[in-house]
């Protein structure tokens, strides 16, 4: 069966990410170790996520998720029709929403021809990551992302607010 777990950071749009669990082209013990890193380079990025342990469970989450999922990630086994529906799920509820591609090549080689044209075309497909999924190359492709950013508060005084202080200060003086 398929497996694709679901993530959300903060209480802004949510994460998904997928994995084939058993019977997938590079085994199942494999397969549940990329997951499993998977997990664990998500926890360490900071993200929360949820398991869909089928793919009908993964349906019924991306349609019913509050706040809607931002980002969507699937193994390269789940093949393209799959991933073009989930992705499709997730822009439906979140236009801003990202989608990845998740492809061990080291086990399975290249990406077959159906999901290499989806990578290809773009509209669909934010990116492709290599597994082992690491914290690093999640991070180097979120960057340019303006969605999923943490903005950070304003801390501490600059400059125009010092001198704004003073200068009210002084005319109270």
């Amino acid at each position: 069966p398929d497996a694709v777990s679901m993530a959300g950071f903060g209480s802004g749009p949510g994460f998904a990410t997928g994995a084939t669990v058993g019977g997938g082209a590079t085994g199942s013990s494999n397969t549940f170790k990329l997951q499993l890193e998977t997990q664990d380079t998500l926890k360490r990025a900071g993200f929360s996520f949820d398991l869909a342990v089928t793919l009908a469970d993964a349906r019924r989450m991306l349609s019913e998720a509050t706040p809607p999922y931002g980002m969507l990630l699937v193994s390269s086994s789940i093949g393209s029709a799959v991933f073009s529906e989930l992705a499709a799920r997730v822009r439906q509820r979140s236009s801003k929403s990202l989608t990845f591609i998740c492809h061990d090549g080291k086990n399975i080689g290249p990406l077959d021809s159906s999901m290499q044209a989806l990578a290809d075309k773009k509209d669909l497909v934010s990116g492709v990551f290599e597994r082992p999924l690491t914290k690093s190359r999640l991070e180097r492709q979120l960057m340019p992302a303006e969605s999923v950013r943490v903005n950070y508060p304003k801390c501490g005084l600059s400059k125009e607010t010092l001198v704004q202080l003073v200068q009210n200060h002084l005319t109270e003086v």
